[in-house]
């Protein structure tokens, strides 16, 4: 008969089978066959603090003995717990169902594994003293903080021009964060007592040690034009002629138009330039106020070659009007083709936006044209003749020429 051993009584207080039903065990009797191992659990709270374990088993052994008959199960207690980054002092021993509250350090807080801490997470969690030889379960630590570095990061990658960032995408508690700006730019700020080099460290308040991420973008600096305003649109003849007011930064020009009948006091008629764009140097001094509106004056520079004289002959302001008389034998028309006016002279405007001249209207002086007679001539002549131009007919066989024909 295979030999058996008696383990009754032997399963330890707070302890329990992990199987009411196993093979090699008779459960009535309380029996074990030889070689059989049976699975035993302390109970939640308890383990086998002599093993270090919370399952073992009861055997059977060839003398009749009872392996594991030995084993205690005694109340849990969890080691000493720690986190790093804590401000809280150490747990000690905790006993099973303890709670050990954690409070992260300064610049810290409580980010689950493997994940940022961020200033939108706790400060701080907790811990509990769990179920026999499973410890704290713990789904967080304390860990640095972020600073979000995303919107600086973007504004330099679409400005490169105004400066240089030197920073992680997502700086931690401590680390370095240094920005170097262009010429025309500063640190943070518009003024031009700004620096244009700063250098920091991230805080223990989720933020600069003393300043914010937005002290870290590169800014033109701006010039106050409150004053050129004044003087341009009221007593300069001129105007604004793009979206800014009484500011102006560095990197956007503002653009100063004069008003009509006005150009540059710099230009001449040829050129006629009636707009001029004012900066910010990077010293917050204004550039390019030196220009002034002053009034168009167009000479009687009339570009018809048939003109022979412009009335008044003096210059003349802009929108007003000279009378222009044609020469003998020219007469007001469009085109020498199409039908004469009676009219020998026509008027012309200072014309203040086109060429900053007096203006040529569609119909000026042209050459009058004569109709010529149609007899049977030996050569077929033109069916009319410019004013001034000689017309030589010889008479056909048969014709002589008749003095009275005009």
């Amino acid at each position: 008969q295979r030999l058996q051993c008696d383990v009754d009584m032997l399963v330890p207080d707070d302890a329990t089978l992990v199987y009411t039903t196993y093979p090699g065990y008779d459960a009535s009797s309380n029996r074990l066959e030889y070689q059989t191992n049976l699975p035993i659990t302390c109970n939640a709270g308890y383990w086998d603090a002599a093993g270090a374990r919370c399952t073992f088993a009861l055997g059977c052994d060839a003398e009749g003995g009872v392996p594991g008959a030995d084993v205690n199960c005694s109340a849990y207690q969890c080691d000493t717990f720690s986190d790093a980054n804590s401000a809280s002092a150490d747990s000690g021993f905790l006993n099973y169902g303890v709670t050990h509250s954690v409070t992260c350090a300064a610049g810290h807080t409580a980010a689950p594994w493997e994940e940022e801490a961020w200033c939108t997470m706790p400060g701080g969690y907790n811990v509990t003293c769990g179920d026999s030889c499973r410890g704290y379960t713990q789904s967080v630590r304390c860990h640095p903080v972020s600073v979000n570095f995303t919107v600086a990061l973007d504004y330099f990658t679409a400005r490169p021009d105004t400066g240089v960032l030197t920073v992680a995408a997502n700086p931690q508690y401590q680390d370095a964060v240094s920005v170097s700006c262009s010429a025309g730019y500063r640190a943070g700020n518009q003024d031009v007592d700004g620096i244009r080099v700063r250098n920091d460290t991230v805080g223990s308040a989720c933020a600069m040690t003393s300043t914010n991420v937005e002290d870290f973008m590169c800014l033109p600096v701006k010039c106050n034009a409150s004053d050129l305003n004044s003087s341009w649109t009221t007593a300069a003849n001129a105007h604004w002629a793009d979206a800014e007011t009484d500011t102006n930064d560095f990197d956007h020009p503002s653009l100063f138009q004069c008003d009509d009948g006005f150009l540059l006091s710099s230009s001449t008629n040829a050129q006629c330039e009636r707009g001029i764009s004012v900066g910010c140097g990077d010293d917050g001094a204004l550039i390019g106020t030196a220009q002034r509106c002053v009034p168009l004056v167009c000479t009687p520079d009339v570009a018809d070659a048939y003109a022979l004289s412009v009335s008044p002959p003096s210059a003349t302001s802009a929108n007003e009007t000279s009378n222009v008389t044609c020469m003998e034998g020219y007469r007001v028309s469009v085109t020498e083709t199409s039908e004469m006016s009676d009219a020998t002279w026509y008027t012309t405007a200072c014309d203040a936006w086109d060429r900053c001249s007096l203006s040529l209207p569609p119909a000026h002086c042209k050459p009058v044209r004569c109709a010529v007679p149609s007899p049977t001539w030996l050569a077929p002549p033109p069916s009319a003749l410019r004013f001034g131009t000689p017309l030589t007919l010889a008479c056909a066989p048969g014709y002589k020429l008749n003095s009275s024909l005009p």
